[in-house]
């Protein structure tokens, strides 16, 4: 049976888990999906990544949303939620550094694109993000 999460079972799903599916719109118009590790600290969910099309496409369109999921080892029983909200890039340098080593602390060991990233290149080659003005939708499935 098919039920709806309310906010706070919504809230400890999205702060329970760190991995996600980013969802943005291309230029060309196109849907984008990428998985991508977050962070959810003071009620903001956090993306770092390099420059490429997910930037590129949320600077231009920046509504985006973050579906997140837990499914049960039998597949049958899942929640998950859906953050929608709009990109906002981290300018400030101190918010931008905290933010990165929270991934340190939080990833020990890092996904492809984070692996580019070491403590020796510049804050200005990677992006620092957040999901802004967010509105969860979460759904449940169980027996």
């Amino acid at each position: 049976m098919i039920n709806t999460l309310n906010e706070k079972a919504s809230l400890e799903l999205l702060k329970n888990n760190r991995l996600g599916r980013l969802g943005c719109v291309l230029e060309n118009g196109e849907p984008y999906i990428v998985p991508i590790n977050y962070l959810f600290e003071d009620e903001y969910i956090y993306i770092h990544s390099l420059l490429g099309q997910k930037i590129t496409a949320m600077r231009i369109n920046p509504k985006i949303c973050l579906q997140i999921d837990s499914i049960a080892d039998d597949g049958f029983e899942w929640q998950s939620v859906i953050a929608h909200g709009e990109f906002e890039e981290i300018e400030n340098r101190d918010i931008k550094t905290k933010i990165l080593y929270r991934f340190y602390e939080d990833f020990p060991r890092f996904t492809p694109v984070e692996a580019k990233f070491n403590k020796e290149i510049s804050l200005k080659n990677v992006i620092v993000f957040r999901i802004k003005d967010m509105n969860l939708t979460g759904v449940s499935e169980s027996y």
